[in-house]
């Protein structure tokens, strides 16, 4: 009776234990793949253009809301970057530029919810669409995007009205192959603002005041 009762006692401490170790690897699997995500965000972000004149910059997020498996809003910024679209190797990737706008969203599949990135050159009359669109981490079940304006952040933003934000937050779930466990990872991407260029000061008047007349009879230079 007594080695049973040791038994019984073991194998209930060695099962809790591999179920530990499962829900840790699991864990870590989930936060790795959400972390990957949000980096990836994050640096398109932090490279955003930055300009005064705000049809040559664009950051706009669209709120989708909560859905049932997490939030699903959607990021588009026009950003730099050397690396081309299409890939040096072809001919339309060498006239490409620097400037790029990326969108990323979420996108259910026979898999699972993927993120997907959808890259093209410059900004065009489709924002939401063209360019070169590939999956970037599968078993992405939440995605978030907030804009701080000066004190508050905001779930919607154009900066097309709204001027550029000073900073971006980005929060990414990521879900683990074995569906039992999710992770966070956030980013808070600041963003510079670029100051309003001086306006021209008035031009001062070219014309000179004349002197004061001198009094009748007193000549010029003081009394004789």
């Amino acid at each position: 009776m007594i080695l049973a009762a040791i038994g019984g006692a073991t194998a209930v401490t060695l099962g809790r234990l591999v179920d530990a170790r499962a829900r840790v690897s699991s864990h870590r699997e989930a936060f790795a793949r959400a972390s990957a995500a949000a980096n990836a965000i994050a640096l398109d972000v932090q490279n955003c253009v930055r300009d005064a004149d705000l049809t040559h910059a664009r950051v706009a997020i669209t709120d989708g809301g909560d859905a049932r498996t997490g939030p699903r809003d959607e990021l588009l910024v026009l950003m730099r970057s050397l690396r081309p679209v299409r890939g040096m190797g072809t001919r339309t990737g060498h006239n490409e530029g620097i400037e790029f706008e990326a969108g990323y969203k979420v996108i259910d599949s026979l898999s699972g919810p993927v993120l997907w990135r959808r890259v093209d050159p410059a900004l065009d009359d489709t924002p939401d669409g063209g360019g070169v669109a590939s999956p970037l981490a599968e078993s992405i079940v939440g995605l978030s995007f907030e804009a701080l304006d000066r004190a508050n952040w905001i779930a919607d933003w154009d900066s097309d009205e709204d001027g550029l934000p000073y900073a971006i937050r980005v929060e990414v779930t990521g879900r683990s192959d074995d569906g039992r466990t999710t992770a966070v990872a956030r980013r808070v991407v600041a963003i510079d603002r670029v100051p309003l260029p001086p306006q021209d000061e008035e031009e001062e008047s070219s014309e000179e005041t004349p002197p004061a007349s001198e009094p009748a009879g007193q000549p010029a230079g003081g009394a004789s």
